[in-house]
């Protein structure tokens, strides 16, 4: 028989968008993080085709999806499939932070606003939300979809590269940028179970490198190669001379997105407020591509 849970009922904020985007939800306390990221995904459409990360405030802790190629810390990496929501929001108000697509930047703040009555029903309920979301996956990041969210609300202003396509489409399609669809989320979050954590998995061995065979040689990439294999690989490779540094400067000057990049160090260089993670904040970054004028250079730049 299913031993009764707490329910949770948590805020999930999608950071840097004004007004916020967010949703209500709840459900099972003992929901693994591996399934809230599923359940994040669903509630903001993503497609899940980039890396995320959990991060506990303060303390610095990651909880991470041990399957994807992300560097780990023992000191301070979790995995995210055998921890829970109850060992991470503990107490009403605590916060966790979701981030998704390392590029983009996509940062959701999440809060336990409610600890409900236990109960034995495990499913995820979407109770309130704010604000449509677009297909955003790949725009640019918080401060590229509100442009976006600015030119579709506004139709008299114009669609600036590289998100013309995007603008008129939904301007087409008639989206809503105020309009939000609960009924619709839920039936989305209905197909998804909210599983509790699995055992953590077992440190696995240190991979061994392998014994060379007879007439082979064991490579420093860790294969073996046989005599012919090698000759071919270590071919002489005749030197290669080099123009002098200041004519490679001049030279890499004249190429279009390493001007821009130059131009924005320049801006940047009596210093610049940043997010956590070490980029440009939105309101900077919009200021940023006006002043530089970063997206009148050619197509190879707004591409």
């Amino acid at each position: 028989m299913t031993e009764p849970v707490p329910t949770y009922q948590l805020k999930i904020t999608l950071r840097d968008t004004s007004p916020p985007i967010w949703r209500r939800v709840t459900l099972p306390a003992d929901t693994s993080l591996a399934r809230l990221h599923d359940i994040i995904q669903t509630c903001f459409d993503w497609h899940d085709s980039h890396l995320h990360a959990f991060t506990e405030p303060g303390s610095g802790r990651q909880f991470l999806d041990f399957n994807s190629p992300l560097d780990r810390d023992p000191r301070l990496d979790f995995d995210e499939e055998s921890t829970s929501l109850a060992d991470v929001l503990p107490y009403e108000g605590s916060r966790l932070e979701y981030t998704y697509d390392f590029g983009d930047d996509w940062r959701h703040q999440i809060t336990l606003e409610k600890a409900l009555p236990a109960s034995t029903e495990r499913r995820v309920h979407c109770t309130g939300g704010r604000r449509a979301m677009p297909a955003a996956e790949d725009l640019g990041g918080a401060w590229a979809l509100q442009a976006v969210l600015n030119a579709v609300a506004d139709r008299t202003a114009p669609a600036h590269e590289p998100w013309t396509d995007l603008v008129e489409t939904l301007r087409e399609e008639g989206f809503d940028p105020t309009g939000f669809d609960r009924e619709a989320l839920n039936r989305e979050l209905a197909e998804l179970n909210p599983q509790p954590p699995t055992a953590a998995p077992a440190a696995k061995p240190a991979p061994q490198r392998p014994a060379a065979a007879p007439g082979g040689r064991l490579c420093s990439c860790g294969e073996i190669h046989d005599d012919q294999d090698l000759d071919i690989e270590f071919l002489p490779v005749r030197p290669v001379s080099l123009a002098p540094r200041a004519d490679l400067a001049a030279t890499a000057r004249e190429v279009p997105p390493l001007n821009a990049v130059l131009r924005l160090a320049h801006w940047c260089q009596d210093g610049r407020a940043v997010t956590s993670r070490d980029v440009l904040k939105p309101t900077l970054g919009r200021a940023a591509v006006q002043e530089l004028n970063l997206w009148a250079q050619d197509d190879e730049l707004s591409a």
